[in-house]
Formats: C-alpha cells, structure tokens, sequence
C-alpha cells in the first residue's frame, strides 16, 4: 500500500493481551506507542495464581534454562532440558489452576516432539495444545509458553 501512495497508520491500541504484556511487547517493538485499552483491566490472572511467585504469579515471565543443549536433529532445533522446564510448568499449572487453557509454542519441529514427551512423561493425561508459533498465530489462550530452544 505504501508504495501505491497510501499513508501507514499505526494502530496503537490493543484489545486483547494484559497491560503487562502489552508494555513489553511496547517497548521492544513499538517504541513505546502501543497502548493497552481499559478493558485489558480485567485481563488478570486466576486467583489460584495469584501470588504464586515469579514463575507464575505474573502475566510474564522468562525462565533461562541455562544447562539446557539445544541440537539439530534433521536440520530442526531441540533442547530436551527446555521441553522438561516447559512440561513442569505445564504440571504446577494444571496442579494450581485446574481447567485453565493451556497452549505450549515452539518455532521448530523437533522441539514440538521434545515437548510431546516431555509433557506426556510429566502431564500425562493433561490437555495441552502443543504447536508451532505459525500454527497457533491469532489464537488465544489462558496461558501461553514459549519455547525458545
């Protein structure tokens, strides 16, 4: 459109994502202009959640799984330590807040199967949506984990 002699519009309020998630995502991306409309006030964590320290209690948070090794089976990336500290989070989750809406992402197939086992080994019987980041775009859930590799 741009180079058809339309003008770009920022459009600088979003709907869906808590407030604190937003401000990150903000600040890297955005320079700042992006803002958080009033009805992502409500977007908060379930009690059960609440206060459960760093790992859970927040609407972000990363986690360095720094003696994780990532390897190249088949020209796809995996770390088997980063699918475990995924599938324990998976397990805290599911222990504290039963019936929340989990979904596990990941950019590379070989970690989708890492993460398979992992959460079949650790959650064995949890409903677990487990994707590549292009398959699950636009979707929402009540808790999203990022695997990295």
């Amino acid at each position: 459109l741009g180079r058809g002699g339309h003008a770009a519009a920022l459009l600088d309020t979003q709907y869906r994502m808590p407030k604190a998630l937003c401000d990150v995502v903000s600040a890297r991306f955005y320079a700042g202009r992006l803002r958080s409309a009033r009805c992502t006030a409500s977007h908060t964590l379930p009690a059960a959640l609440r206060g459960a320290g760093p790992a859970l209690g927040q609407p972000l948070a990363f986690h360095d799984v720094a003696d994780g090794v990532a390897h190249a089976p088949d020209r796809s990336w995996a770390n088997p330590r980063e699918a475990d500290v995924a599938a324990a989070l998976v397990r805290e989750l599911a222990h504290r807040a039963p019936g929340l809406d989990v979904a596990v992402v990941a950019a590379y197939r070989a970690q989708l199967d890492e993460l398979r086992r992992a959460l079949s080994r650790r959650c064995p019987g949890a409903t677990v949506e487990v994707a590549t980041v292009d398959a699950f775009q636009g979707r929402e859930k009540d808790v999203v984990i990022v695997s990295c590799v």
